[in-house]
């Protein structure tokens, strides 16, 4: 998935999961990073970004579903779960290697 929104997001499980924010003030509080037309969400190349995205079959994190979840994250209190305790490699057997022996130089 493409990460469109995904900082909006994180923004919001942050803070329900009770992260304080510190609000900093002028000149530090706005920080952007420029992206070429197409490459990241600009006005004036954000169609070319989702067209690039729908054609390489990239999914993009709709802004109406990350509303929808903080409206739930207000109302229960709570940041959503997105993994369980098996997410990632938690089931995989990763073989494990011991070298042993001097390196020669």
């Amino acid at each position: 998935m493409y990460s469109f929104n995904i900082d909006s997001l994180l923004c919001y499980l942050a803070h329900h999961g009770g992260a304080i924010e510190e609000i900093l003030p002028e000149p530090m509080r706005i920080y952007h990073i420029e992206h070429s037309a197409g490459s990241g969400w600009t006005p004036e190349g954000a169609n070319q970004l989702m067209e690039r995205m729908a054609a390489k079959g990239i999914p993009v994190l709709d802004w109406s579903e990350v509303v929808n979840w903080a409206i739930q994250m207000r109302r229960t209190g709570k940041p959503l779960l997105f993994n369980d305790s098996n997410w990632g490699l938690a089931r995989a057997q990763l073989p494990e290697t011991i070298i042993t022996g001097q390196i020669s130089q």
